[in-house]
């Protein structure tokens, strides 16, 4: 069985669990079972039974569809795409500062940098164990590193910033 997480149209993206036995899938969610056997499926779109009832959705692209004749935006990731995607969120006014924060509670296993380091765009910053996962926590954006608030071995909840980054390269600073 899988978590997978999944946003239909504008609503926030929800858990839920699925397990696949050959042309059979079966949903949980908020302690219901969906059981949707799948008729047929091609690029085009698939034909499934749901509740005895059959239900045929053609496909518009990778991540849109039609159903009842409703044109519907359906986004579906994994726990490791989730985590890529939201661990580390920044936040800042238009100075170009930003406070590194991370989404997900973890472990902080090593900083690759401390206050006053110059970085790039997409360089490395500090590395954080999260879902039994190493992950990078990467630069944003260039600048100076004017704070860490974190320190290896510490646990952080949700929310913690691990550090400020201005906008500012020491030049611009004097």
């Amino acid at each position: 069985m899988i978590k997978l997480q999944v946003g239909i149209a504008q609503d926030e993206p929800c858990e839920w669990l699925v397990e696949q036995n050959e042309s059979r899938l079966e949903l949980y969610r908020d302690g219901r079972r969906y059981v949707v056997d799948i008729l047929e499926s091609n690029a085009r779109g698939a034909v499934f039974l749901l509740d005895g009832k059959k239900y045929h959705v053609p496909f518009r692209n990778e991540n849109s569809c039609s159903v009842l004749n409703r044109h519907v935006e359906v986004v579906v990731k994994t726990p490791g795409e989730v985590l890529r995607d939201t661990l580390s969120q920044s936040t800042g006014a238009d100075t170009g500062a930003k406070d590194i924060k991370i989404s997900m509670p973890g472990l902080v296993i090593k900083l690759l940098v401390t206050a006053g380091d110059q970085v790039q765009a997409g360089d490395e910053l500090i590395i954080v164990e999260a879902m039994k996962m190493e992950n990078v926590i990467k630069a944003p954006q260039s600048g100076l590193v004017e704070a860490v608030f974190v320190e290896p071995g510490q646990v952080i909840e949700k929310g913690a910033t691990l550090l400020h980054l201005t906008g500012e390269s020491p030049e611009q600073a004097d």
